[in-house]
């Protein structure tokens, strides 16, 4: 299944996927983490940089926008509509990840 995907989508899906799972789930969740990770060409491509923390010792990341089509097994996308769906039903979904939500679960 071909996803389009935001850079904010690929920096924010490794945080959404489960940590400690059983061995099937985390190779899937391997091979996820392999399709969106960015490249160091990416990386210079967007213009990726990260500021210096302000006084509360926050960094920003920031970015010039581009959308990459990702082909995902129909495995993966159920866990990654699984790990979703169960951060939206405990009411965690945030601006970082609703598009991640509307493009796996809608």
């Amino acid at each position: 299944m071909e996803i389009t995907l935001t850079i904010m989508d690929r920096v924010s899906l490794p945080n959404i996927l489960k940590k400690e799972a059983d061995y099937k789930t985390l190779i899937i969740n391997r091979d996820i983490l392999k399709k969106v990770e960015l490249t160091q060409d990416e990386m210079k491509e967007v213009n990726f940089r990260t500021t210096p923390p302000d006084a509360s010792g926050k960094a920003m990341s920031m970015w010039n926008e581009k959308d990459t089509v990702i082909d995902f097994t129909e495995m993966e996308v159920a866990e990654i509509k699984c790990c979703l769906t169960e951060i939206e039903s405990q009411k965690r979904l945030s601006q970082d990840t609703v598009h991640l939500y509307e493009s796996f679960c809608l």
